[in-house]
């Protein structure tokens, strides 16, 4: 495999964007609430392929799908306690669906669904 990692910092493929991770937090009477870390990523962003997004959950495929692009570390919702990473792209904001890892290679690559917080 070739690695592509310089591609990921090249500014003419990619843009910024900002990473909202959700952190699980304990208040001081137990109750379970989220706190959020904005960080700004370097990544490419292409609209999905109709063949791409016909491999996701039927509830995404309503939405608008955008196919992401990144050296930076990306997660899905597990089932469990991990909240999706949200993409807020051009101010529109992008729930995180599928990730494809291939770090081996340089970059992760993500289908996130658009949705209104």
């Amino acid at each position: 495999m070739i690695d592509v990692s310089e591609i990921m910092s090249d500014p003419d493929f990619t843009k910024s964007i900002t990473r909202r991770r959700a952190t699980l937090a304990v208040a001081n009477e137990g109750e379970a609430t989220y706190t959020y870390a904005d960080r700004c990523i370097t990544a490419i962003v292409q609209p999905a392929k109709p063949s791409e997004v016909a491999l996701l959950p039927e509830g995404s495929r309503l939405n608008k799908i955008l196919s992401v692009w990144t050296a930076c570390d990306l997660r899905a919702a597990d089932g469990d306690a991990t909240e999706s990473d949200v993409l807020v792209i051009d101010g529109a904001s992008f729930r995180v669906v599928k990730v494809e890892p291939w770090q081996t290679n340089g970059y992760v690559r993500v289908f996130a669904e658009g949705f209104i917080p």
